[in-house]
């Protein structure tokens, strides 16, 4: 009974302090309700000790839980026992890009330029590992890179801009872009289904790429005909298959 007493009821596991640092878009009261529910919910003694227990507190947070709390990439936490305080550091997930799901009303032709119009749905930023973090507004060109989606319903937070097994290959298109020089005026996702990506560029011709594979060989190729003067007058660039080139 002496040792329940001095655990449960004493102060000398009675938490003075909580610090949390390192959150920005999350507030202190959001990270402290997430341990508290996660870490009740691991164990039945800790929800009965309580959080104002330092003992009840996790030395860790489990990725499969930071999950549930998608702005936030790691999350870890320091018992200091003699100074009855509890250090948590939120390492939380940085905006990469946007993300927007489009709804075409009259569809353009293939072939030519002609503006579609166009729905624009609930934009989303997301981070390098291509995860919705929150909503965002709309955005077109190349200052941020921006990725419509005409293919498929409403995002959500925690969810994926595409299959995680294709974020490093979609990424590998906004970098050559970016290294090529390309003024874009749009990436787009048509059809998910087929794992493809259309660029349609400012003053130049349409490109395409395949999300099955890294779009970097496209370097070399891109920066090669947009020093050709017929550049702007080519109709299309087509990476679609490893290691090819084909232009029109």
């Amino acid at each position: 009974w002496g040792i329940w007493w001095l655990v449960a009821e004493s102060d000398m596991f009675r938490v003075a302090e909580i610090s949390v640092s390192g959150n920005r878009r999350i507030s202190r009261e959001e990270a402290l309700a997430f341990l508290e529910e996660t870490g009740s919910r691991r164990s039945a003694l800790r929800a009965w000790l309580g959080f104002q227990n330092i003992l009840a507190w996790p030395d860790e947070v489990p990725q499969e839980d930071l999950a549930r709390l998608p702005l936030v990439r790691e999350m870890t936490i320091e018992k200091m026992y003699r100074a009855h305080k509890v250090v948590i550091q939120v390492r939380e997930r940085r905006p990469f890009g946007i993300f927007c799901k489009i709804r075409e009303l009259t569809p353009s032709l293939p072939e030519t330029e002609t503006a579609a119009e166009i729905s624009i749905l609930p934009c989303w930023w997301f981070d390098e590992e291509g995860i919705m973090l929150g909503r965002s507004f709309a955005a077109e060109g190349s200052l941020i890179p921006v990725l419509h989606d005409y293919s498929r319903g409403e995002g959500e937070i925690g969810g994926r801009i595409v299959a995680a097994e294709l974020v490093a290959n979609l990424f590998s298109i906004f970098r050559v872009l970016g290294e090529a020089g390309v003024n874009w005026k749009e990436v787009r996702l048509n059809d998910l289904r087929l794992q493809e990506v259309e660029v349609r560029v400012y003053g130049g011709p349409r490109m395409r790429f395949s999300l099955r594979f890294p779009a970097d060989n496209a370097l070399g190729v891109i920066q090669s005909l947009m020093a050709k003067p017929e550049f702007p007058r080519l109709e299309y660039l087509d990476f679609r298959v490893e290691r090819r080139a084909y232009y029109k």
